[in-house]
């Protein structure tokens, strides 16, 4: 089987688990959010931005680390799976210290216990990064597809059942914790991993030297996070943090079931032509294609039909959420270039380009969250529209540079599908929904759907027939069994 088609069947079965599992964590999400109010959701919203930042330092890069290195044995894996215990421990301790002073400056009392109950989950991860590597190392994914779907609905089970007992704010931050504990016991069953009690120095020093810029760019990815809740938490109040959750959720959703499964899928293809740039720029402009076509429209679609789809799914109560929501969906076209930057620059060893790239994001992020916040969330979320702007200049840079091509290939890519994107938010925004007599929300939501996607699939067609073609075709050669991909 050819590299392509193996990583084209390997990320047709992640995008399977990502979609099962996000549908069913979303379904969960929904249920439990009808028992709780906006201020609830709001205080382990921030607690769980505290507990991914802690995450980020203490994980990232050592899964990637296992999938990277080409040759690997007992010795290795033991080595990386001590590197992150001992990582691990003093970010836990960290933790526990901040939250009573976080309680303390926010005058929430409830965020100590939720931080405390949240970080359970760093510590059960140690038992998940290297086995679930070793299994995406070589590309079985089909053992994580059946993990991953069946932790998210055994946290779902718990956190359903909290809920329901009254405990709502428990059973949101419940949820995560069973879910890693599931995944966590079924990953080390599956891989049969028992770490040795070895230790290797030489790759000790590898794995750090690998795997710090990457947890240096994750946790920047998560700061902004952080700051931006706790300063509209002060500024705003805490229901309002939870508000701006429920529209981000959204965004993270159609994010996770298509985008976020590819950044690892695509990492060992993109390591395979680090030695030849012509190689890895047509890789790399495929997979723009590939998320791009069906990514913008996607997401301007869903922002046309963002105030029934909240209703349906959350009940009244989050119109702010609504409108929230549609102004974040004009980040997806940031959304596609950087998710096709991150796994293209680490498969060809360029993890300090990855961390100065979030650097200068992360700065972008808390600027913006520190001047804009006090003058409202919509104000705010506005902001971080015009502030994607340049970072998406930069992501197109830095893949042109990687391919040794202009930085403007990866942006003409993207204008099509934002065309197509528009068309259909202007048709299903401007010109249906304001006549659409008063109906039930489904039947509402259906119709707005409808309109706005038949009017990104006209001008798509019309637009980059030859580039939707070529896509399915290649789809096709490498999922179909008759299929044949050229070396």
């Amino acid at each position: 089987m050819s590299l392509a088609r193996k990583a084209m069947e390997s990320a047709l079965l992640s995008i399977g688990a990502a979609f099962g599992d996000r549908v069913i964590g979303f379904i969960v999400f929904a249920i439990v959010v009808r028992f709780v109010d906006p201020r609830d959701v709001g205080l382990v919203a921030l607690s769980a931005q505290f507990v991914d930042l802690a995450n980020a330092v203490s994980t990232s890069g050592l899964g990637e680390r296992v999938m990277q290195r080409r040759a690997i044995d007992a010795r290795i894996t033991a080595t990386l799976f001590w590197t992150h215990a001992l990582i691990s421990v003093p970010v836990v301790l960290i933790l526990a210290g901040i939250g009573p002073l976080l309680a303390w400056s926010l005058e929430e009392p409830l965020l100590q216990p939720l931080m405390l109950l949240l970080s359970a989950s760093l510590v059960l991860n140690v038992f998940v990064v290297i086995p679930a590597g070793l299994l995406a190392r070589d590309l079985r994914y089909r053992p994580i597809t059946l993990l991953s779907v069946l932790s998210t609905l055994f946290g779902g089970a718990v956190a359903i059942v909290l809920a329901v007992s009254g405990l709502g704010v428990w059973a949101l931050a419940a949820q995560r914790v069973a879910g890693v504990a599931f995944y966590a016991a079924g990953v080390t069953v599956v891989t049969r991993y028992r770490p040795l009690f070895a230790f290797d120095r030489q790759e000790f020093i590898g794995a750090v030297r690998f795997a710090l810029p990457l947890m240096g760019s994750q946790a920047v990815i998560a700061l902004p996070g952080v700051v931006t809740s706790t300063a509209i938490g002060r500024n705003l109040g805490v229901e309002v943090v939870g508000q701006l959750r429920i529209a981000q959720r959204l965004i993270e959703l159609l994010s996770q079931l298509v985008i976020s499964p590819v950044m690892r899928v695509f990492i060992p293809v993109f390591s395979s032509t680090a030695q030849n740039r012509e190689r890895f720029g047509a890789i790399t402009r495929r997979v723009i294609d590939a998320l791009a076509l069906p990514v913008l429209p996607m997401y301007a679609i869903a922002a046309v039909v963002a105030e029934p789809l909240t209703r349906i799914a959350f009940g009244p109560g989050w119109e702010v959420s609504a409108s929230l929501f549609r102004v974040l969906a004009l980040h997806a076209p940031l959304i596609v270039l950087s998710t096709v930057t991150w796994p293209a620059l680490v498969g060809i060893g360029r993890t300090a380009w990855v961390f100065r790239l979030k650097v200068i994001e992360v700065t972008l992020s808390i600027a913006v969250a520190l001047v804009f916040s006090p003058f409202g969330v919509l104000v705010y979320v506005w902001a971080t529209v015009a502030r994607a702007v340049p970072q998406l200049l930069a992501n197109a840079w830095l893949l042109g540079r990687a391919a040794e091509e202009s930085m403007w290939r990866p942006v003409a890519q993207l204008l099509v599908p934002a065309l197509a994107a528009l068309a259909c938010f202007a048709v299903g925004h401007l010109l249906v929904e304001p006549f659409l007599p008063p109906l039930h929300p489904v039947l509402t939501l259906g119709v707005l759907g409808g309109a706005a996607g038949l009017v990104a699939l006209a001008v798509l067609t019309a637009l980059a027939w030859h580039r939707l073609k070529d896509l399915v075709l290649f789809v096709w050669k490498n999922v179909s069994p008759a299929g044949k991909v050229p070396e």
